[in-house]
């Protein structure tokens, strides 16, 4: 009886949630509105075309067993640093390289495959999360922050706290790294495209969801003024306050704010290595057969953003990166750089010198190279 009234409270006290946000979105429909928009650029902007390609060439990997072969490359590496067999290698290193859901992905299907136990597919998730280098390198240094190497120690910086992380927890383990060999059946090339662009549309599409609905959630919480409670508290400045909520939900709009302020470069590694509510609800979504352990992982996701932020302030003690985001002033003066009108009236004044200066023949002779720039 304590059971079926528990459940009843539950059910009415969802009823009441969920009519209290159709009533809040109604009166806030354009901020509502606004957050989508906002949430869909994100995606299309940012997301897919960095994510996209690493999750199609995860999933064909796993599907035909390449990953097998790829782990008898890495296996006295992985075992002795992280005490686990050959084949979870491939997932490390995806995890690492592809960004948060490719590596929960890869390790879901190890753990169904039982090429790993339960307890080593918890243990990955500890450290098999965190930004790969399409995202840290080409959304948020490219992009964001106008400055590829800021986003290479970025990307750095997570690197090194998921060995850390990795290697640490490696020691509390007593799991034995050799596992028996189990054969499971490998798709053919054709059903492994086939099978990998279905999975891989699916995630774009519930990630893209995801960020768009935590957008919305942000872009309504900021019209209502509830992200401005923390500023009632006094502890911390108003700007700090104001990113508190963006961190936590969803790290794209959080590092896309970092990097209009004047933030160094650390408070951008910190928000990455959380990943925000959303990518943890993707995690969680993807790794539902490994029924991990949801106050842990939110443990180890704020160890992981404090040591990355640690290591890229260790980073930028010896190198500081010439970016925006270290702007120390709030008043900025015109600068004669293409960014203003000044300076993009000066750029097209040299650019009709240059192009007159030249001499037609050395210009037909000798064409302009150009290179694109990296996206």
């Amino acid at each position: 009886m304590k059971v079926i009234h528990k459940n009843r409270l539950k059910m009415w006290f969802l009823l009441l949630a969920v009519s209290g946000m159709m009533v809040i979105l109604l009166h806030y429909s354009a901020a509502s509105a606004e957050g989508i928009r906002k949430g869909l650029s994100y995606s299309s902007n940012y997301l897919i075309p960095s994510l996209f390609p690493f999750m199609f060439i995860s999933s064909m990997i796993m599907y035909s067993g390449v990953y097998e072969y790829f782990g008898k490359i890495f296996s006295l590496v992985f075992r002795h640093l992280f005490r686990l067999p050959e084949e979870a290698a491939f997932a490390v290193v995806m995890s690492l390289t592809g960004g948060f859901p490719v590596g929960a992905k890869c390790v879901s299907m190890l753990f169904s495959s039982g090429k790993i136990n339960h307890s080593q597919a918890v243990r990955m998730m500890m450290f098999c999360v965190c930004s790969g280098p399409a995202f840290l390198i080409t959304a948020v240094g490219t992009m964001m922050l106008h400055n590829m190497t800021a986003g290479v120690i970025l990307y750095i910086s997570q690197v090194i706290s998921a060995f850390l992380i990795g290697i640490i927890t490696a020691r509390f383990d007593k799991t034995d790294a050799t596992r028996k060999h189990i054969s499971a059946e490998h798709q053919s090339i054709s059903d492994s495209l086939i099978l990998s662009s279905s999975d891989s549309a699916y995630a774009i599409l519930e990630m893209t969801a995801l960020v768009a609905i935590f957008s919305m959630i942000m872009s309504v919480i900021e019209t209502i003024g509830v992200d401005r409670i923390f500023d009632c508290v006094g502890i911390l400045p108003e700007q700090i306050s104001g990113l508190i909520l963006p961190v936590i939900l969803e790290v794209t709009g959080a590092c896309s704010r970092i990097c209009e302020g004047a933030f160094p470069l650390w408070a951008v590694s910190f928000a990455a290595g959380f990943g925000g509510l959303c990518v943890h609800l993707q995690i969680f979504g993807i790794l539902k057969s490994v029924n991990i352990g949801k106050s842990v992982f939110l443990i180890f996701r704020l160890v992981n953003a404090v040591l990355s932020s640690l290591v890229t302030y260790a980073i930028c003690c010896f190198y500081r990166p010439e970016v925006q985001v270290f702007a120390v002033s709030e008043t900025t003066e015109a600068e004669w750089v293409s960014g203003t009108y000044i300076g993009a009236a000066a750029l097209v004044v040299m650019c009709m010198i240059f192009v007159l200066s030249l001499k037609r023949s050395y210009y037909a002779n000798r064409p302009l190279r150009y290179s694109r720039p990296a996206r």
